[in-house]
């Protein structure tokens, strides 16, 4: 479990190396990259929009490398492309990224919380 902190985010990092590294994954590979930049990602997320401790999974699936951030809020995540007037950020840019990069990915709501997950393709 990791705190809603940015400094946590080079633990998820250095973690999620491991786990793919585990997984058979080169870690100098398109594949690895990818996978760290969607784990960064998600988790940015959880820590920004949630703002609760979550987690973070890493498996092998028939078409890649799954990565799966669960958090404790119930708030969906959003792509939204639109420039907050109040504080001029374009939130929403980090999920086309996500989509962008991902085989797949999606939202699933879970319990208490929900489930973003991301599948990079092999």
């Amino acid at each position: 479990m990791y705190e809603p902190d940015a400094a946590e985010l080079s633990n998820v990092r250095a973690d999620v190396g491991r786990a793919i590294v585990a997984l058979g994954v080169t870690p100098e590979s398109e594949l690895a990259a990818t996978t760290l930049l969607m784990v960064d990602e998600l988790a940015s997320n959880a820590i920004i929009h949630a703002c609760t401790p979550f987690s973070v999974s890493v498996m092998s699936t028939r078409r890649g490398v799954c990565v799966e951030v669960r958090d404790g809020s119930p708030a969906m995540a959003v792509e939204v492309d639109r420039v907050d007037s109040n504080s001029g950020r374009r939130p929403g840019l980090g999920l086309a990224l996500v989509r962008q990069f991902s085989a797949a990915w999606g939202v699933d709501r879970d319990g208490d919380g929900k489930t973003v997950w991301s599948v990079i393709r092999r």
